[in-house]
């Protein structure tokens, strides 16, 4: 069942908020309804503890009344202070995609967009629920019609059993402390990318199909989780695990025009294709901003596209040579890639810095800092989603001492945390390895890689428990690759190149 957060302020809806929490109450039971956030012990985070309480829920119920922004006396308003309690509980739903329902008490109006901080400003567009006097219960029963229709973000986002079954339980609800391990057995083969639905539905894999010259050639494959079977979707040439991602129900993965240029994006919902006017553009790369649309860098700018309506909007970053290395899955932040004027002029690879940059919701500019800035000895690799504010990073080393880092570096490899909030940047995995994947558990605690043992051949699947500062090995994979995706989930391939006998255990996973 569902679960739902009643957000108010104190001085302004309690009462109100008082009488809907009893009346969700008698409806969805007491495991099912949250008014405040359990006391906040010493040392603890109040900001993550608030994300972590709101994030869990399906719904957040934001009570309203005629000083729900808590103007002080002075004229200052509370609901500005990005700490206040009202403030970040709203911010963390919209942000995370949980339904927010206004419910308007003490005949007040819902803000307009000019009179919310610019987190909140999505809140002006949500239907409300007006109760008064005369017309409560009528309304909050139509509230409680309305959320009863409601799907649970943990039933949602948890995959059905797969063909061989997971080798640990589900995580109790709001839960993610604890990944699943899950075996599929398909083919044999080498896969360049493996991305796994937000509803644990459907498996798309990259099988490398042949190789020709020093190209890499690729097929487009879909695993069903729920009913087993592989279908061949399409060619995608080189694009392995080039730009790929989901919105909705709806996945999206480019097919290469010239190699590593170029490209066009194709579109599936389960294995079957969707004709999305997108794959009509030619476009250099592109990405999900916020969970919810999709940008594309065609020409050298940046745009914006309505799925499945085919048209787009100018997206102006400022600078035009610049790529994004990474954008949040939830929130409107971007990782820009900018080459130093100061790097290499010789026709070597420039160096560059990565600028965060968060936008505003109507997708200008609102916030950029430079957070990275590379040097002949030490560049950045990939980002990797990890939690809400941090990213990984894995950063490159001049292991030969030659003054530069290149391809002749063997072992060069790090993994750090960027922080999103102050841009600090901190160790993760700090030993030197060879990588070719590279996953954060969401819940902050677990960091994947796939670790090359001997060249070329050999790699071991390992998890790191980083509140312990423990590792464990979950599988040795022989011949292939993995190019990891953000999930609660670990996925083992089946078959012959997987040796089984290094695979965690339960215990191993939770302690």
């Amino acid at each position: 069942m569902s679960r739902f957060f009643i957000s108010y302020r104190r001085e302004d809806g309690s009462g109100y908020a008082g009488r809907i929490y009893d009346h969700l109450l008698q409806s969805f039971g007491e495991d099912h309804v949250f008014m405040d956030v359990d006391a906040i012990e010493p040392g603890q985070d109040f900001v993550e503890v608030i994300q972590d309480a709101v994030g869990s829920c399906s719904a957040l119920i934001a009570v309203i009344g005629r000083n729900w922004a808590g103007v002080r006396a002075d004229g200052s308003r509370r609901i500005d202070d990005p700490e206040d309690f009202v403030h970040l509980e709203v911010a963390t739903a919209l942000e995370r995609g949980v339904r927010v329902i206004p419910v308007l008490v003490d005949d007040a109006e819902v803000p307009k967009l000019t009179e919310l901080p610019a987190r909140l400003q999505a809140l002006a567009r949500r239907n409300a629920v007006r109760a008064t006097h005369t017309s409560f219960r009528a309304e909050i029963d139509r509230l409680v019609r309305a959320l009863a229709k409601i799907e649970t973000p943990a039933a949602a986002g948890s995959p059905p059993s797969p063909p061989v079954a997971a080798a640990s339980a589900k995580p109790s609800p709001g839960s993610i402390e604890q990944p699943r391990v899950s075996r599929l057995d398909i083919p044999e083969d080498v896969y360049g990318g493996l991305f796994l639905s937000p509803d644990g539905r459907d498996l798309y894999l990259s099988r490398l199909r042949e190789k020709i010259g020093s190209t890499e050639q690729y097929d487009l494959l879909h695993f069903d989780m729920e009913g087993g079977g592989l279908t061949r979707l399409a060619d995608v040439g080189p694009d392995g695990a080039y730009y790929a991602g989901f919105l909705g129900d709806l996945f999206y993965k480019t097919q290469a025009v010239e190699k590593y240029e170029t490209h066009k994006i194709l579109c599936f919902r389960g294995r079957t294709g969707v004709p999305d006017p997108i794959s009509k553009l030619i476009v250099q790369s592109f990405g999900i901003l916020g969970g919810k649309e999709i940008f594309v860098k065609e020409q050298g700018h940046f745009k914006e596209w309505v799925p499945l309506l085919g048209s787009t909007t100018w997206l102006d970053l400022g600078e035009a040579k610049q790529s994004i290395v990474w954008s949040h899955p939830r929130q409107l932040l971007l990782l820009l890639k900018r080459s130093r004027q100061d790097g290499p002029q010789d026709g070597k690879a420039p160096l560059c810095e990565y600028h965060l940059v968060e936008l505003s919701p109507f997708h200008t500019v609102k916030d950029s800092r430079c957070v990275l800035v590379e040097s002949p000895t030490r560049r950045y690799g990939w980002f990797t989603s990890w939690t809400d504010d941090r990213v990984l990073v894995v950063e490159l080393h001049d292991t030969n001492g030659d003054g530069k880092v290149d391809y002749k570096d063997d072992r060069n490899e790090t993994v750090h945390a960027l922080n999103l909030r102050t841009g600090g940047i901190s160790p993760v995995l700090p030993e030197l390895a060879n990588r070719t994947g590279l996953g954060g558990h969401p819940s902050g605690r677990y960091v994947y890689s796939l670790e090359e043992i001997t060249k070329n051949e050999t790699y071991v699947l390992r998890v790191m428990d980083v509140k312990a500062s423990s590792s464990t090995d979950l599988a040795v994979l022989k011949g292939g690759k993995y190019e990891g995706c953000q999930s609660e989930d670990i996925l083992l391939l089946g078959g012959p190149q997987l040796d089984l006998s290094h695979r965690a255990s339960q215990g191993e996973l939770s302690r």
